[in-house]
């Protein structure tokens, strides 16, 4: 009786195994730490949504919003605006739309 529930739990157990998370294609999978789901726009964010992209605190946000508009989100590291290593940090979730 013992080896049937022993073998019960293990086959449940095998069973219940977390899959992997799925991205969406050309979305980069998000760090555990508080990066924004959705690509932030530049051009259009809120200091807050700025300062949740990762490296970007309260002197970058402030920098982005006053460098705007941006025609391509490259223009962060071609004006001065982030240092190379932030804007690494940074690209895979931003976008410069044009409105």
């Amino acid at each position: 009786m013992k080896l049937v529930l022993t073998l019960g739990l293990l086959l449940a157990t095998l069973g219940c195994e977390d899959k992997p998370q799925r991205h969406p294609p050309n979305v980069p999978p998000l760090p555990s730490q508080g990066v924004p789901a959705v690509l932030v726009d530049i051009n259009h964010a809120s200091r807050m949504e700025l300062e949740s992209l990762p490296g970007v605190g309260e002197v970058y946000a402030r920098r982005i919003i006053e460098g705007r508009p941006y025609a391509e989100k490259t223009q962060l590291r071609s004006r001065d605006i982030l240092p190379e290593g932030t804007y690494d940090k940074v690209r895979d979730y931003i976008i410069a739309r044009q409105h």
